[in-house]
Parts: C-alpha cells; sequence; structure tokens
C-alpha cells in the first residue's frame, strides 16, 4: 500500500464503507469502519459504528471485540470512566491477558497504580510474553526507580522467548 498514513487510513474508510454496502447486516463492516475512523482519530464516529456492529452482533465473541474496541477508544480519549466500564464488559464474556492488561492501563491511568501493578504482574504470569503489559509494568516501575524490578521484568520477557526478543541480552 503505497501513500501517506492519511491516505492509507482514508482507503481504508472507503473500504469499510464499501463492505457495509454489500453487507449492511453483518457487524464485521461496522468493526472495520470503527477501526478506520478511529485511526483518522475521529473517536465519535468510531463510537456511533461500533454502536450499530453491537446491534447487529450475532454472538458473544462478536460482542467482546465490540466491547473491548469502544474501551480503548475510550482510553484514547482519557474517558477513563467509560473506558473501564467496557473493559470489564468485555471481561464479563471473555476473560483474557489482553483484556486483564487494558483494565491495567486504564487503572493506571485513574491513579490506581498499585491495582496496575498487581493486575500487569496476573497478566504476565497468564502470558509471559506479552510485550505491551511488560513495558506498561516496566514504566511504572522506572516512574518509581524500581530499576531492580523494573529489570526484572524485562528479563523475564526475554526469557519468556518474547516477540523477537530471543536475539537481545538481558537488561
Amino acid at each position: 500500500v503505497m501513500g501517506s498514513e492519511e491516505q492509507i487510513n482514508s482507503k481504508k474508510l472507503i473500504e469499510a464503507q464499501n463492505y457495509i454496502k454489500q453487507a449492511p447486516d453483518l457487524s464485521n463492516g461496522y468493526i472495520d469502519l470503527a477501526s478506520a475512523y478511529a485511526e483518522l482519530k475521529e473517536y465519535n464516529k468510531a463510537i456511533i459504528a461500533l454502536n450499530k456492529a453491537l446491534e447487529l452482533s450475532a454472538n458473544d465473541s462478536e460482542k467482546f471485540i465490540i466491547y473491548y474496541n469502544i474501551s480503548v477508544i475510550y482510553m484514547n480519549i482519557q474517558d477513563w470512566d467509560d473506558s473501564l466500564k467496557y473493559a470489564n464488559m468485555a471481561k464479563q464474556i471473555q476473560q483474557s491477558p489482553e483484556i486483564d492488561g487494558l483494565i491495567a492501563g486504564i487503572n493506571f491511568n485513574r491513579g490506581n497504580k498499585e491495582f496496575a501493578k498487581r493486575a500487569y504482574t496476573e497478566a504476565l504470569e497468564k502470558n509471559p510474553s506479552s510485550l505491551i503489559d511488560a513495558v506498561n509494568l516496566t514504566r511504572i516501575y522506572l516512574k518509581e526507580f524500581n530499576f531492580v524490578q523494573a529489570g526484572k521484568t524485562l528479563n523475564k520477557l526475554v526469557e519468556s522467548g518474547g516477540p523477537e526478543l530471543h536475539d537481545y541480552d538481558k537488561f
């Protein structure tokens, strides 16, 4: 795909709109539309598209994806209460380390750092190769000047064979 980021995102928007024209009763098109809007930073339009997807969702798997994405959009606009609300709704449908990490991030941004540390630690116990959770936990430790724990967290990520980290030395 060639072009600037804005051009690429505009093409994604057009593709999603065309998909919806072909299959207006499927939630996937609206999920794609919301993703395109989010990449263009048109968050209100993304929420509207996800709410339409929710109306059309046929199963819990689709609802999980929709709630998760709504939570992320609210997180992007720093609406921590709504973000947490939708993250918890997603978690009621399906347990996953990704949702645990999202909830930890929301709580961190709400000022509940101890909860966030525990949640990131638990998420990493379930999925030790999660780069996002390891980096976020490390950032918390660094802000506390707890360099030993930050290093241990990153070393565990490397030991887990995390995403393409097996070629690097320990931190």
